[in-house]
C-alpha cells in the first residue's frame, strides 16, 4: 500500500460510529500525524434502533446535536481537509437516507456511507501506518454493532470480513440487568460471539497468515487501561484473570469512566475473551491508531473523497 503523496497541512477525520461519534484533527509533519484536536460523544445510535430498524427521536437528536458541535469545531481549521464517514448503524436504520441527509446539514459537510469491508480496509490502513515493522498482521476493529477482521501483508490487504456483532448490540442482548453482571450472561454472550466467529474464514484461523494480532478499536484500548497492562499487550491469562475478578464481584471496577455505559464493556469483554478463544491468541497488541487515521491517510491520497475547508482559523 502505498504512502501518502499529496500533503495537506491539517486533517480533519470524522468517524459515525454505532456507539460513539468521533473527531479528530492532526497536522501532517515529516511524516507523521501530530494530533491537535480530538472530541468523543457517546451518541449511541445502535441502542436507539428498535427491533424494525427505526431510530427514536431521541438518539437521532442526541446524533444531531453532537454534529452540531463537531461542525463548530471542524471550521476552526483552515485549508484543512475534512473527512466523514458512517457506518453500521447508519446502514441499519431505516429511513437512513433522510437521517443522512439531516446528519450532513447539522455537520455542514457531505458523509459517506462505507461498507463493512470499506470500515474494514480502514481500520488496517490506520494501524499499519503506526506499526510497518510487523509485516503480516491481523488487525481486529470491535465496534457498537459490528466487529471486523483483517489480514494483510506489508501494507497489503488480504482478507476483509465484517461480522454483526458489536458491544452495544451484545449488551442490548444479554447484559440487561443492572444488578449484577451474572457469570451465565457473560457465557451466553460468549457463546453467542463463538457461534457468530465460526463463519470467520478459515485463513484468520491460520497462525501462519499473520505474526500479531493487533486491536484497533477504543473498547480495547479501555480494556487495556483496565487491566492495568505496563505495555500495550493484552496476554491471555490477564484477560482470563480480570474476567473472573470481574464475575467474582459481580460488576466493573468503581473507576470506570462515568461516560461509559456499565454493559458496554461486559459485552466488549466477552467478544474480546471469544476472540482469544477461537483464534487461540496468546496475546495481542493493542494499536493507538485505527480508522480515523486510515481515513486521514486516504484524503491526501484521494482529495477527492474529502472536503477543503478554506474558512477559519488555522491553529
Amino acid at each position: 500500500m502505498s504512502r501518502p503523496i499529496s500533503p495537506a497541512p491539517i486533517l480533519v477525520a470524522i468517524d459515525l460510529g454505532s456507539n460513539s461519534f468521533h473527531l479528530l484533527a492532526c497536522r501532517w509533519q515529516d511524516g507523521q500525524l501530530l494530533e491537535i484536536a480530538r472530541d468523543k460523544q457517546m451518541v449511541q445510535l445502535a441502542r436507539g434502533l428498535d427491533q424494525h430498524g427505526n431510530l427514536c427521536p431521541e438518539a437521532r437528536q442526541r446524533a444531531l446535536t453532537c454534529l452540531q458541535s463537531f461542525q463548530q469545531q471542524w471550521q476552526q481549521f483552515s485549508g484543512a481537509r475534512v473527512s466523514v464517514i458512517a457506518t453500521e448503524v447508519f446502514r441499519r436504520a431505516n429511513g437512513h437516507q433522510n437521517f443522512l441527509s439531516q446528519a450532513e446539514q447539522a455537520l455542514g459537510l457531505p458523509i459517506r456511507l462505507i461498507s463493512g469491508d470499506e470500515e474494514a480496509r480502514l481500520s488496517y490502513r490506520g494501524v499499519d501506518f503506526s506499526h510497518p515493522q510487523i509485516r503480516r498482521k491481523m488487525v481486529i476493529d470491535i465496534g457498537g454493532a459490528s466487529t471486523e477482521f483483517v489480514l494483510g501483508q506489508d501494507g497489503q490487504l488480504l482478507h476483509t470480513v465484517s461480522m454483526a456483532m458489536g458491544c452495544v448490540t451484545l449488551a442490548d442482548q444479554h447484559f440487561q440487568s443492572r444488578e449484577r453482571i451474572s457469570a451465565q450472561a457473560f457465557e451466553d454472550a460468549k457463546s453467542c460471539t463463538l457461534e457468530t466467529l465460526s463463519r470467520l474464514p478459515e485463513p484468520f484461523r491460520q497462525v501462519s497468515a499473520w505474526q500479531q494480532a493487533l486491536g484497533a478499536s477504543g473498547s480495547m484500548r479501555i480494556i487495556l487501561d483496565l487491566i492495568g497492562s505496563d505495555t500495550a499487550t493484552i496476554q491471555q491469562a490477564h484477560l482470563s484473570e480480570y474476567i473472573q475478578a470481574m464475575l467474582e464481584k459481580g460488576e466493573l471496577p468503581a473507576h470506570l469512566g462515568e461516560h461509559l455505559r456499565w454493559d458496554v464493556i461486559p459485552a466488549a469483554l466477552a467478544i474480546l475473551d471469544a476472540i482469544y478463544t477461537h483464534l487461540q491468541l496468546p496475546d495481542m497488541l493493542i494499536s493507538n491508531t485505527s480508522i480515523k487515521e486510515g481515513l486521514m491517510l486516504e484524503s491526501m491520497e484521494n482529495p477527492q473523497l474529502s472536503t477543503s475547508n478554506s474558512k477559519g482559523l488555522t491553529p
